[in-house]
């Protein structure tokens, strides 16, 4: 009999319940089991009982198939494929050498679904701690029936209500809010919105469809990552749950920004979710489902004003009530302490910076200000272009990484405050200059230059211990690992280096015993295959001699002036390199010459030398960094590392049996170039620091105006002006070198020119004096 009990039970309990129905007859609400005995009597009630019944049945059977679908066993390609997903989805953050949150990238990593909607959201922040507050509210508000203990759970625990949740799925959701009085919408669980979310509506929308069937399918498609996936994120209490909770929310306060806690709790409050007060927690649980504006002054914008003063009364409102659901009964005390900190609450008018920043954007107007509540574009305002250096350098990282690994935070090495101030004089600069000389490309934006294509600049200084503490760029420049020509496998990157290229050639002709002071070099007169002559950058003796005893030089004055001819005579005549010489030099600087890479032209020993004495070879701009850096630590240090600006990343691990582990790791250091073996012996040091100091300091030096900057030393420094034939289009002024200032030894580059170097140039004609000099003053100012 103990069944016929149970049926009893079971039946009265969903009659009672009606699905929610109250039925209202005659001014009395009448419970379900009374009309029963009067079906046959009352053909209305009668019809409204079988119409109820069959909804009742029609439940039953959704509820049954629901829990039994739920309980059926992971899939686990399914569950990778959602961990996929949060590694995709999971952003980089961006923190300068004080620890502070500059900004974010997007991860590197293609999406691993197809027609992913990308555009919808850029990814969340890894968070390490969820404050419990901001979790207590965000249960009790959105998902109060949530249990992680689901393993213990019965269809008979669902169907008496003891228990209505399983796998993060709240199975009556949806009916009740459908069918409540409140006619309350919706019913999604935390589950539910963290799916949606980590794909994007966009995604759904564009798969299904936006009607009713299409909201029907993406639901079911809930279901079904709640099946495979709850199991993973419900261990150890649901820290993974909790994580995924506050990343992959929609939570955010600048449109196409990150989203999820830490982004907000950052730009918001200017604080590590971990140091959030129980008030601000609450905020922001209470915020889940709404977007933070902030608040501009009533008397510049009072429409706006009063719109974001409702807004942030609302959140407030639904904060107060969340806490009162999450401890009222459970801990008055801190109820009432969340209630008053609430009371005392006042909107945030401005996105917080990090301190450094702050007096750098107290003149910036309400509008301007928005933009750093944005931590993608922040990066763009702050230090232009590291962005994507970073993602250069982090796309090579997360090859290395396993499947299971998400690089999430980098620190650089740049002092941001002190780079911001350095940014702003550079452009400064750049505005005196433009006024002095006709440019075909804007070295600034300006009115005045509107619609003109922009000049390509890049500005890195280094300490010799290898920490990038200057960053400038503008423009559009390939970084290295920007892919490669598939007809020829040439890196994109790659542009000619002009008089750059004589650097090697100093280094091999230390290495093979010249002087700096002896006048070994002949100015000889050079021939192309079609009769013209090859020529010297300016004059005496442009295009050579035939007669070697009326124009010799030095390597001082050769390197000081920059001459072709005489280089070309020494690499060539002199010390008839050979051609295995000269590729094991290209090789050892990381250079290139443009003939490499034409398939089946065998290239010769002449324009290897070529490409050396007339800047014809090619490099990448960071490889001409390294280039002059490691030379220089070679020189003056013990200790040789290539230039850096990752200090330092964090990996964070996914397991199956998700323990959170999170690992802080060095920089790669990347292979050094292998030039040690060409600078042995103190002579060939020596003759270095002679020839490559020329350039300032000897008294036909293409960069003597160098020596009016004070406070300065120049240690090693070259100079290059890739032009048309005509040499009268400038494309690109380099200069690259080394400078003690203050006792303290620093590496420099900079690049100013033209991506495209088809059509017009820079200008027809630029001087080092005129164009980097000023900038060249500013980095030693920047740096005293």
């Amino acid at each position: 009999m103990l069944w016929l009990l149970k049926l009893h039970y079971f039946v009265r309990t969903w009659l009672n319940l009606y699905f929610f129905v109250r039925i209202k007859l005659n001014g009395f609400v009448i419970n379900p089991l009374w009309y029963i005995g009067i079906l046959v009597r009352n053909q209305t009630i009668r019809l409204i009982s079988l119409i109820s019944l069959g909804s009742l049945f029609i439940l039953l059977f959704i509820v049954y198939g629901t829990y039994f679908y739920l309980s059926g066993d992971v899939d686990k390609k399914i569950l990778n494929h959602y961990l996929s997903l949060h590694r995709y989805r999971t952003a980089i953050a961006i923190r300068d050498n004080k620890n502070n949150l500059i900004g974010t990238i997007p991860s590197p990593l293609e999406p691993p679904t197809k027609n992913f909607a990308q555009n919808q959201r850029e990814g969340a922040l890894y968070v390490e701690t969820i404050p419990p507050v901001f979790w207590d509210v965000l249960k009790a508000r959105e998902d109060q029936h949530l249990d992680f203990d689901y393993s213990q759970i019965s269809f008979g625990d669902i169907i008496t209500f003891k228990k209505r949740s399983y796998k993060g799925i709240d199975i009556f959701a949806v009916p009740y809010r459908f069918l409540s009085s409140q006619g309350e919408a919706g019913g999604s669980g935390l589950i539910n919105i963290m799916i949606k979310n980590i794909y994007g509506q966009g995604y759904f929308a564009e798969k299904y469809g936006k009607g009713w069937w299409g909201k029907f399918r993406r639901k079911f498609y809930e279901f079904q990552g709640a099946r495979h996936i709850f199991p993973y994120l419900a261990k150890n209490d649901g820290i993974e749950f909790r994580r995924w909770s506050a990343m992959h929310a929609p939570l955010l306060v600048a449109e196409g920004s990150v989203y999820g806690i830490q982004a907000v709790s950052a730009t918001v409050f200017g604080k590590k979710p971990k140091d959030l007060s129980d008030g601000e927690q609450a905020i922001l649980a209470a915020a889940y489902l709404r977007d933070i504006r902030f608040q501009p002054s009533f008397d510049n914008a009072p429409k706006l004003a009063q719109e974001r003063q409702e807004r942030w009364n609302r959140i407030i409102k639904s904060a107060k009530e969340g806490s009162k659901n999450a401890y009222k009964e459970k801990n008055q005390a801190k109820y009432e302490a969340i209630k008053t900190e609430l009371d005392k609450f006042v909107f945030p008018n401005e996105p917080h910076v990090p301190k450094s920043l702050e007096d750098l954007l107290s003149q910036k107007t309400f509008e301007e200000k928005q933009k750093y509540a944005n931590l993608i574009t922040r990066v763009d305002a702050l230090i232009p272009g590291l962005k994507g250096l970073i993602k250069s350098q982090t796309k090579e990282r997360y090859e290395e990484l396993a499947e299971n690994e998400i690089l999430t935070e980098v620190k650089i090495t740049l002092p941001v405050s002190k780079n911001y101030r350095f940014k702003r004089r550079i452009d400064d600069t750049l505005k005196k200059i433009e006024k002095k000389i006709p440019f075909n490309k804007a070295l600034v934006s300006s009115s005045e230059n509107e619609g003109m294509e922009r000049a390509d600049i890049r500005i890195v200084v280094a300490k010799l211990s290898g920490e990038i503490i200057r960053y400038y760029r503008r423009g559009e420049f390939l970084e290295e690992n920007s892919g490669y020509h598939e007809d020829n496998g040439r890196n994109k990157a790659l542009r000619p280096i002009a008089s750059i290229a004589k650097i090697p050639a100093a280094v091999i002709l230390g290495y093979l015993g010249d002087k700096p002071h002896a006048r070994v070099y002949c100015n000889k007169a050079a021939y192309k295959k079609d009769g013209k002559r090859f020529q010297n950058a300016s004059a005496p003796q442009k295009y050579g001699v035939k007669d070697c005893n009326k124009g010799m030089y030095t390597p001082i004055e050769t390197f000081a002036a920059s001459r072709n001819l005489p280089l070309r005579y020494a690499l060539s005549e002199r010390r008839n390199l050979s051609k295995k010489q000269l590729i094991q030099l290209y090789k050892a600087f990381g250079i290139f010459h443009p003939d490499m890479f034409h398939k089946g032209r065998i290239i010769t020993s002449e324009q290897l030398v070529h490409g050396l004495s007339f800047g014809v070879a090619e490099a990448t701009p960071m490889q001409i960094h390294r280039i002059i850096h490691e030379l220089t630590a070679i020189l003056y240090s013990k200790t040789v590392r290539e230039p850096y600006f990752i200090e330092s990343i964090k990996i964070s691990e996914i397991n199956l049996e998700n323990v959170s582990k999170i690992t802080t790791h060095p920089p790669t250091v990347q292979k050094t170039i292998d030039v040690k073996d060409y600078l042995k012996t103190d002579s060939a040091k020596t003759f270095l620091k002679n020839v490559l100091s020329a350039p300032v300091y000897f008294e036909t030096g293409t960069l003597r105006s160098f020596k009016r900057i004070r406070g300065v030393e120049f240690i090693l420094v070259k100079s290059g002006t890739y032009d048309t034939s005509d040499k009268l289009n400038v494309k690109d002024k380099w200069v690259v070198g080394s400078m003690k200032i203050k006792g303290e030894i620093y590496t420099f580059s900079i690049l100013v020119g033209s991506i495209e170097y088809g059509g017009e140039g820079l200008a027809k004609k630029v001087r080092h004096s005129t164009l980097m000099m000023p900038i060249v003053r500013e980095i030693v100012k920047s740096l005293q």
